[in-house]
């Protein structure tokens, strides 16, 4: 099987509350792939659910969410990939590739036009009753699913993903950039062009092609560190962070939502600078979930800015207003609640949706955010200096991160 790019379409069928749910993700003027997807609906309606299928549809190593062995044996899951020009579809039961009991078939496109197919279309069936029917447009079921060329992102609140790998850990992460880095250079050292220069010449020529991220890396958290006088750096004898005044400050010691966002820019920010890959493919559960004010949109925007490739293709589930606006109308897919309790999609309803629904408590009733108190910021800032608890001093700073970002 050739190497799949893209995502393109995305069909659920008797699994889970999806009786049938047929998503789109090509362009409507163009039939090219989007870029840039955005779910939103809510709670409940199966944005965590499809984001996961998307995901496990180009790493299937992972599927980042449990499932009903015995319910999803015969759930259909088919995934259209793009294949440059052209297209295959993935059919398989609603179980993990590679678990026990998991079933798969390729498809050639030419099932679009086979006898029965816009009747699939509109009443969905099973995996086996969809294996056996268009069984005459199989094609090499003995292959699996090939990426390998592609860097990929997990990160929803109960778990955070960098190429099938947990990231959950700053040391960690600072330790793992300095591993591969090092493994960059050897690399980069051995090339041909480079065996007749000296060692400091390679150093030179290694930090032009590839700049340390470290530094990229301080450079993307100043705004948000510096409002609570928080230092980064790697090479602090006692700790990664610090006070203004040279005091150590537990990474563990911020709020968990600051965690998160510190994590998940540093991660992107390795990925895409020590590791050679064609493209990236991210996906983005609640991204919004523990920040406050600019900052659900700024780690959006950042994650963005790390794409590489022309068939990059981020997925974000929300509930966020201000997240969803940085889509265009033809990448949001509002899902909503049928009368079966299932879910259907619509994609006319998105703008009255959200002005009818706050996305964080601070636009709760039409309230407008509270200019920052001049007074409390001081004080908080001296209280941060002072503190020696640390559940404290992770409350003190989650309340300043809010202030002085809205």
């Amino acid at each position: 099987m050739p190497e799949v790019q893209q995502v393109r379409r995305l069909i659920l069928s008797q699994f889970q509350q999806f009786k049938l749910c047929h998503f789109d993700f090509t362009d409507p003027s163009s039939g090219l792939p989007l870029k840039r997807v955005c779910l939103t609906g809510p709670n409940g309606c199966g944005k965590s659910t499809i984001l996961a299928q998307i995901y496990h549809a180009m790493d299937p190593e992972i599927l980042p969410v449990a499932v009903d062995e015995e319910r999803e044996a015969n759930a259909l899951i088919l995934v259209q990939y793009g294949l440059g020009a052209q297209t295959v579809y993935l059919a398989r039961n609603g179980l993990a590739l590679g678990a026990g009991g998991s079933k798969f078939s390729w498809f050639s496109d030419d099932i679009e036009n086979a006898p029965g197919w816009e009747a699939f279309l509109e009443k969905g069936m099973g995996f086996h009753e969809f294996d056996d029917q268009f069984s005459d447009y199989a094609v090499n079921d003995d292959d699996s699913l090939s990426a390998p060329d592609i860097s990929t992102a997990w990160m929803s609140p109960a778990m955070d993903l960098i190429d099938s790998r947990p990231a959950d850990d700053l040391r960690e992460m600072v330790d793992l950039l300095s591993e591969e880095r090092g493994q960059q250079f050897n690399r980069f050292l051995k090339h041909p062009d480079n065996r007749d220069e000296t060692v400091a010449a390679v150093e030179q020529l290694f930090e032009d092609a590839y700049p340390n991220p470290l530094s990229e890396i301080t450079k993307a958290w100043m705004p948000v560190l510096e409002p609570a006088n928080i230092r980064f750096s790697s090479s602090q004898p006692v700790g990664l962070l610090s006070g203004r005044t040279g005091e150590s400050i537990p990474f563990t010691s911020l709020s968990a939502g600051l965690q998160r966002y510190l994590l998940r820019t540093g991660h992107l920010r390795i990925l895409t600078k020590t590791k050679e890959f064609a493209r990236s493919f991210f996906v983005f559960d609640e991204p919004e979930n523990g920040l406050g004010g600019t900052l659900p949109t700024s780690l959006l925007a950042d994650c963005l800015a790390q794409t590489r490739g022309d068939d990059a293709q981020v997925f974000v589930a929300t509930l966020d207003r201000e997240v969803t606006e940085t889509f265009a109308d033809h990448e949001i897919f509002r899902l909503e609640f049928d009368e079966g309790n299932g879910t259907r999609i619509d994609r006319t309803s998105t703008t009255a949706f959200l002005n009818d629904k706050a996305s964080a408590p601070e636009r709760q009733n039409g309230a407008v955010p509270p200019k920052p108190n001049a007074v409390r910021l001081a004080r908080l800032k001296k209280e941060i200096k002072e503190s020696e608890d640390q559940d404290e001093l992770a409350d003190l700073i989650d309340e300043l991160m809010s202030i002085r970002e809205r």
